[in-house]
C-alpha cells in the first residue's frame, strides 16, 4: 500500500512537502506514530510548515516525541517551569535585592499565580512562563507530537 492508501484506510490526514512527498499527518499521539510505523513499516518524520504556507519541509527521522522542555530552553524569553520546580526559592532569590515595596508585591503576586498554576498541574505537563513580565503563557503537554512555535508549525509525520 501506498501512503495514500494507508492514510485512506486508517482515516489520517495527508501533507505534501516542498518536494512534492506525501506524508501522513493527523495523528493523535507517540504511542499511535509507533503503532501505525511498525503496521505498515513506516518512518516517523519531523515537518516544518511556515506560517500561510502549504506545503512541509521534511527535517529527517525522529525517534521521540518532541520534548517541549527542549524546544523554549534556548529561548531568552520563556522559562518552563515543572511540577517540581521550586517557585519559593526562586521568589526568595528575585526580591532579595528590591527596595520598592510595590515591586515586591506585584513580584510575589505574579509567583503566587506561577505557584498556583504549578500546584494543579499534571506530572506531564510543564508551564511556559514569559520571563520579563512572569506572565503565564500556557501550560503545555510535556511530551508531543505537534506545536507552533513563532511562524512556524511542527509536526511528526510517518512516510
Amino acid at each position: 500500500m501506498d501512503i495514500l492508501e494507508i492514510a485512506y484506510e486508517e482515516g489520517f490526514s495527508v501533507a505534501t512537502t516542498t518536494k512534492g512527498q506525501h506524508i501522513i499527518t493527523g495523528l493523535s499521539d507517540w504511542d499511535e506514530i509507533q503503532e501505525v510505523s511498525k503496521k505498515y513499516g513506516l518512518t516517523p518524520i519531523e515537518l516544518r510548515r511556515r506560517e500561510g504556507h502549504s506545503t512541509w519541509d521534511n527535517l529527517g527521522q525522529v525517534w521521540e516525541p518532541f520534548d517541549m522542555a527542549q524546544v523554549y530552553d534556548d529561548d531568552p524569553d520563556f522559562k518552563i517551569y515543572f511540577k517540581d520546580s521550586d517557585v519559593l526559592q526562586e521568589l526568595k532569590d528575585r526580591i532579595t535585592d528590591c527596595v520598592d515595596v510595590q515591586e515586591v508585591v506585584s513580584i510575589a503576586e505574579k509567583f503566587g499565580n506561577i505557584a498556583d498554576e504549578i500546584y494543579s498541574m499534571e506530572d506531564d505537563e510543564c508551564l511556559l512562563v514569559g520571563c520579563y513580565t512572569h506572565t503565564i503563557i500556557d501550560i503545555l503537554k510535556r511530551e508531543c507530537i505537534s506545536y507552533d512555535y513563532d511562524v512556524w508549525k511542527y509536526t511528526i509525520g510517518l512516510e
